[in-house]
């Protein structure tokens, strides 16, 4: 008998590390929402002029992109959640492009695998290459620890609409591109 004591004290005292683990862990998610919600009040509100090649070694220039709607998204090709939403960037491209909408994608990623990349998902707009440029801009429009992937869409004329940490779905984005293509 006294050897099952032990063992259900032990058990509960498992128990009790787990509970005390998941607070923590959804404290510091929380103050990182937070964190993440103060940190887009410091963000500009208008896109800001900036220049970044391209993968065949253009230049892309935002400023002559003025009178477009702008999806900018910041991405890696070894960020999972950004692989998973490319195939709708590709479809909304294909869908509202005659629309004056202009999916961008910034990859904060070498040359040679972001190439390999746009082959093999068949990207149907520009690809920038971000660099050390890619991330201060990203930290410029909001994301201050520019995690993955980060979409900011932007209004013709350089209005900030909407910025987007994680994962975009077709429900959260097309309704945006109707609403920016009527105005």
């Amino acid at each position: 008998l006294y050897g099952c004591g032990r063992i259900r004290s032990s058990r509960k005292q498992v128990m009790k590390r787990l509970i005390v683990t998941v607070a923590i862990a959804v404290m510091v998610l929380a103050a990182a929402r937070l964190a993440w919600i103060t940190s887009n009040s410091h963000a500009s509100d208008r896109l800001p002029d900036f220049e970044l090649s391209t993968l065949d070694g253009r230049t892309w220039r935002s400023a002559e992109h003025q009178e477009q709607v702008l999806i900018i998204n910041f991405w890696a090709t070894w960020c999972p959640p950004c692989r998973k939403e490319m195939p709708l960037f590709v479809d909304m491209q294909q869908a509202f492009g005659q629309n004056n909408v202009q999916f961008i994608g910034i990859a904060l990623d070498n040359k040679e695998a972001v190439a390999a990349f746009a082959e093999n998902y068949g990207i149907n707009f520009p690809l920038l290459l971000g660099g050390m440029e890619g991330s201060e801009l990203a930290k410029q429009l909001g994301n201050e620890m520019v995690g993955l992937p980060f979409t900011v869409i932007v209004a013709r004329g350089g209005a900030i609409h909407t910025r987007h940490m994680g994962t975009l779905e077709e429900d959260q984005l097309r309704p945006v591109l109707e609403q920016l293509t009527r105005d």
